[in-house]
């Protein structure tokens, strides 16, 4: 549990007011006399803080610092099956990356492609993040800018990703879906230049507007090995599922908090992923599939699950 979240209780004492001018002397004249009004004996109470107050205030920084959707849209989490790629690693140290990678995409309850696939989820080592992050963008831009509306992020995004100096740096593509609740399918809710129109829904009676939602598309790590002292492959591991699960805002602050994204300011600070990290992607995949999640119902699933107590570990 986190522990800045426990409350400890305040107890008040309530002061009873009494009527009459204690400053009267006895040689005073006292005023005409008048019907007492009726007096209600008020006991002592005791006001504890609020526990759930408490986390939800903290819940709500939280996510509000963290959370990085892309403008005006939702949070956006799998639905499809991912895929896990790791490149430029040793063989073992790639091969625990992708494990625990795709457990937790189990855990999380998201599907996991079998057999050969094309990654959407591609984590990268390399000597020179900035070198290649630059690189990758310029070969393939297409990739982390799509020429749709809704899909796009800025550019002043897409710059960050290749100058910062960074150990990892992500770069996150989403999409927004339209979902037909009543045959639980879903499709882009976006039109790409030269393809077909988005997907359409016509709804029941029951149903005023179409379901929205955001799902993540593709995923793109980078890691630059040189900048890991201090740091073991099952710290990093987590670390890069936290990044790979969620859309987290890479210029966050998260000193207040016990998360694993304090793994590179404070290396020591943190095993992995910790209760509260564990609690926020539980809540963000919990959500309906039909169900569009802003930093609010995020919060608030979030304070769901830490009151619930300890998820289970994605190892």
């Amino acid at each position: 549990m986190f522990a800045a979240a426990q409350i400890v209780a305040v107890g008040l004492a309530a002061l009873a007011l009494t009527s009459g001018d204690k400053s009267q002397t006895p040689q005073q004249t006292p005023p005409p006399a008048q019907s007492p009004e009726p007096t209600t004996a008020v006991d002592d109470i005791d006001v504890v803080g609020s526990r759930d107050s408490r986390l939800e205030q903290l819940s709500t920084r939280f996510v509000d610092e963290v959370a990085a959707p892309a403008p005006g849209r939702g949070l956006a989490r799998w639905m499809a099956p991912v895929c896990v790629g790791v490149v430029n690693f040793r063989g073992e140290a790639a091969r625990m990356i992708a494990d625990r990678v795709a457990s937790t995409a189990a855990d999380l309850g998201v599907p996991i492609k079998e057999g050969d696939c094309a990654p959407n989820i591609f984590i990268v080592g390399t000597a020179d993040g900035p070198g290649l992050a630059q690189r990758m963008v310029a070969d393939i831009r297409a990739d982390f800018a799509f020429n749709a509306s809704g899909v796009r992020a800025s550019n002043a995004a897409l710059s960050d990703f290749e100058t910062s100096d960074d150990p990892v740096r992500w770069w996150h593509v989403s999409m927004p879906m339209t979902v037909n609740i009543v045959e639980g399918t879903a499709g882009p809710a976006v039109r790409f230049p030269g393809r077909s129109a988005p997907f359409v829904v016509v709804m029941s009676r029951s149903q005023n507007t179409a379901r929205r939602r955001d799902d993540l598309f593709r995923v793109t790590v980078v890691v630059d090995v040189n900048r890991l002292e201090g740091v073991s492959i099952d710290q990093l591991c987590d670390y890069l599922v936290m990044v790979a699960f969620a859309q987290v805002d890479p210029r966050a602050d998260t000193a207040p908090y016990d998360t694993i994204l304090n793994l590179f300011d404070a290396p020591g600070s943190v095993a992995g992923l910790t209760e509260w990290d564990r609690s926020y992607l539980a809540a963000l995949y919990s959500a309906s599939p039909d169900e569009r999640l802003n930093g609010g119902t995020q919060a608030a699933a979030l304070v769901t699950r830490v009151r619930e107590g300890p998820t289970d570990s994605p190892d």
